[in-house]
């Protein structure tokens, strides 16, 4: 089989390479987008903390970039964010960076510097810094008060090379994130530690997520007959606090080529990920045994060929296609997955509505040290499964109801193959069944996902303008009767004031329903040999999300502003994972330096 599937690889591109040699003409597709230029990790990498640090600075220097434009996305998926690039056509004379200092309750310390060089001809040059940490305590639902420390360190030093013919840059990150083991779910009184017994009880203990990355980028500078190519070399090592550690080494591609009246292009990504100390899968059996007596190794290579042949007209565009991943895991046989791919897009009224439909599918694959995002607290000796797209429909409109009012709206249906929902697993203090946790299991299933999407962006005035955007979920598996750790809708709203040249007010309201937890309790019954403990298995629903927020900044100079945040003013008690309330209100105020 893995000669089948190499024989297979090979030929693939062969046939890509030869494609790439007719047609005239290039296509250049971007979307071109004003604002601060801003390295961005990972969103997989960005673990859920409360609060956050947004506030209404607008800082300089200004940058115009442009950001590769995916009309292929989905809200269930963990898709990495590409690199943006600095436009080389600047029209005015940048700033070299700012900084920021904040300081909120919850002894919560911000930092932020940036730095850029002012970009010559062929170079660019910068690096990011960012720190927040908080030191509080919360309230837990049983009234307890624990502390829930958490802190993020980010630290990006990035060049680019602009040739005559070709672009290249390196990329080298750092980021950490500390999260702590602090939650319990239910009212009874927090179980202790004892002798041992409760193996898998992490009360207060702390877990690091650390990451090393670094980039080199390749792109063209295609002329008449050229081909356009953009590929990206990656090597980043992760580790936990826990022992697991992750190797990866992996290319990002995506070759290009005009040939009229079509167009025709591969990408996709080839890549080895080396995890080490994991147990793989859903084992249940590490819930009633220590989890080092199960830990083991996984490697896992994977190959992502995806060609696509595009057309465009005056008001039109349309793209068809198939996606194929070839997967070697250790011990397994090796799997080839197909998917087709479809994107049709029609505009009847220029600049006023677009209508699209679009088909996908494919393999979202669950590397260890992406697989965080979703839910930060659940059990890190676990690496999860890969997640399989078998069929995935999109479909809706978008445009402008006005020159100040712009609009979105779809409707998605996703049929989707090892799912993750989450539960917590919970034995009770003197559990003989299963022992104490307060971590979370993952638990897959095969699963339907229906979702509507709707967003208007108003702008009252120069001064004036907001955001109103929503998702209603409805989920359908195939075992379970609950889309646990998920919610149902979620929907934000936020508001920006220019109230004159020194003084901006910005509102953000987020809602979110609630979700649906299992968890076990243990508890005593009378039988014939007198009493016995049975597991007793519990769900919870959270409560819903209301978090109200506003922020303010001040310009004092060109160059010195002073902000300040303040979230959750309702004083709301928030449990996004069943047992872990978050931070009620908090007010941080700051400074900021641009230069």
């Amino acid at each position: 089989m893995r000669r089948i599937v190499l024989t297979t690889i090979i030929g693939l591109s062969v046939l890509a390479a030869s494609a790439q040699k007719k047609g005239k003409k290039k296509l250049h597709k971007e979307v071109e987008v004003s604002k601060a230029y801003r390295p961005t990790v990972n969103n997989a990498q960005k673990l859920n903390f409360t609060p956050t640090d947004k506030d209404t600075a607008q800082y300089k220097p200004t940058f115009n970039y442009s950001i590769k434009s995916n009309p292929v996305e989905s809200t269930h998926d963990i898709t990495p964010l590409t690199a943006t690039k600095v436009n080389t056509n600047q029209t005015e004379t940048l700033g070299l960076g700012y900084a920021k200092l904040g300081m909120g309750n919850y002894t919560t310390p911000y930092a932020e510097l940036f730095v850029n060089k002012r970009q010559s001809k062929t170079t660019s040059f910068g690096m990011h810094f960012k720190h927040l940490s908080s030191n509080g305590k919360v309230e837990l639902e049983n009234g307890t008060k624990v502390k829930a420390p958490y802190s993020h360190n980010f630290f990006n030093v990035f060049t680019q090379h602009y040739g005559r013919k070709t672009d290249w840059g390196i990329d080298l990150l750092y980021d950490r994130n500390r999260i702590t083991y602090y939650g319990f779910a239910g009212k009874n009184d927090i179980p202790t530690k004892d002798n041992g017994e409760f193996q898998n009880w992490l009360q207060n203990q702390k877990q690091v997520f650390e990451k090393i990355q670094a980039k080199f980028d390749l792109s063209s500078r295609a002329k008449k007959s050229k081909v356009d190519y953009d590929i990206a070399f990656k090597a980043s090592h992760f580790s936990a606090t826990t022992d697991q550690k992750e190797l990866f080494l992996g290319a990002d591609y995506n070759v290009k080529k005009v040939f009229k009246p079509v167009t025709l292009w591969i990408d996709g990504s080839l890549f080895m990920a080396d995890t080490k100390n994991i147990i793989q899968g859903a084992n249940t059996s590490y819930m009633t045994a220590p989890a080092e007596a199960l830990l083991s190794d996984h490697n896992e290579v994977f190959f992502k060929l995806n060609p696509t042949a595009y057309w465009a007209g005056d008001n039109w565009k349309f793209r068809l296609g198939f996606n194929t991943d070839f997967i070697f895991e250790k011990d397994k046989d090796a799997e080839v997955k197909i998917a087709p791919k479809m994107y049709g897009e029609w505009t009847p009224i220029e600049d006023i509505l677009t209508i699209f439909i679009q088909t996908e599918g494919g393999t979202s694959p669950q590397l260890y040290s992406n697989s965080f995002q979703e839910n930060p607290y659940r059990d890190s000796y676990e690496l999860m499964k890969n997640k399989f797209i078998t069929y995935e429909f999109k479909g809706g409109f978008n445009g402008n109801f006005s020159k100040s009012t712009s609009f979105s709206v779809y409707a998605l249906y996703s049929q989707i193959n090892n799912e993750p929902f989450y539960n917590m697993m919970w034995g009770g203090e003197k559990a003989l069944i299963l022992p104490a946790s307060n971590t979370f299991k993952v638990m897959y299933d095969d699963a339907d996902l229906f979702q509507l999407h709707g967003e208007v962006m108003h702008n009252a005035s120069k001064t004036v303008n907001f955001l109103l955007k929503g998702n209603y979920y409805s989920w359908k598996m195939k075992n379970m009767d609950e889309s646990f750790g998920k919610p149902k809708f979620d929907a934000t709203f936020t508001s920006t004031i220019y109230y004159d040249s020194k003084l901006t007010f910005n509102a953000d309201l987020f809602v979110e329903g609630g979700r649906k937890y299992w968890y076990y309790n243990s508890e005593e019954v009378s039988g014939s040999s007198g009493f016995q403990q049975v597991a007793n298995r519990q769900t919870i629903t959270t409560d819903p999300v209301i978090d109200l927020s506003v922020g303010a900044q001040y310009k004092y100079t060109d160059q010195w502003h002073f902000w300040a945040r303040a979230n959750n003013l309702l004083f709301r008690r928030h449990e996004r994972y069943v047992g872990y309330a978050e931070q009620r209100f908090m007010l941080m105020l700051g400074v900021g330096y641009s230069f």
